[in-house]
């Protein structure tokens, strides 16, 4: 009872350490880390702006995006499968399994809806389990810290855009949203998962990045 007490309350990290760390590392050199999603929004604009009605989004550009998020979270499993089979590290773990619950989340899986969130809820809770080790496979690691919040940040904007939080009846953030609507929920869902796609590249840099420092140090010896 006390070792799984330890595992939910206590640590060898310092969380609050962790937290300052994070934050001294977003606002200045990650800062880049607000903007892809923000992009993703101004695009939509510039679309509709152009002409790009709320039908056409919803009838022609739905679709594509769809099938766009299909191949981009495809290939981020793939990503993160290699870097798990290669070097086993439990981040890469945690998001093998989350973005392998996204894929089948777009793909419609019967269930998957709901299914997604109980699954991003396990994980996040097996993170939490494994955050001394996670947060040492981090350590030193800036940009890749960087890249978690911009991952982080991205799907909780776009989370919020499809809740329709920024609407007139709401917050009222965002001019005459109720006309480009689907197009900035369907774009920065996908900037999104480019984002995660990012991410999966430079968790495989890393991997294959340490196993050639390891060979090159196994030859000089």
């Amino acid at each position: 009872m006390n070792q799984i007490i330890d595992k939910l309350f206590k640590g060898r990290r310092n969380l609050i350490h962790e937290l300052k760390e994070w934050l001294k590392i977003i606002f200045t050199r990650g800062v880049w880390s607000f903007f892809p999603v923000i992009l993703a929004v101004i695009l939509v604009y510039i679309g509709y702006y152009h002409g790009i009605t709320e039908a056409k989004w919803g009838s022609v550009w739905k679709n594509r995006f769809e099938i766009a998020a299909v191949a981009i979270l495809a290939v981020t499993v793939l990503l993160f499968l290699i870097s798990v089979l290669k070097a086993s590290k439990r981040l890469d773990i945690v998001f093998l399994g989350v973005s392998s619950a996204f894929l089948c989340r777009e793909i419609h899986f019967a269930g998957t809806s709901t299914g997604v969130y109980i699954a991003v809820g396990f994980l996040a809770f097996v993170a939490w389990i494994w955050r001394d080790s996670i947060l040492g496979e981090l350590d030193g690691r800036v940009q890749h810290k960087a890249m978690i919040f911009c991952l982080i940040w991205s799907y909780f904007i776009s989370l919020v855009i499809q809740r329709r939080a920024f609407s007139a009846k709401h917050l009222g953030l965002l001019p005459d949203e109720k006309s480009v609507h689907i197009g900035i929920e369907e774009l920065t869902e996908d900037f999104s998962h480019i984002v995660f796609l990012a991410l999966a590249f430079m968790s495989v840099y890393y991997v294959f990045k340490k196993s050639m420092e390891e060979k090159e140090r196994e030859k000089n010896e």
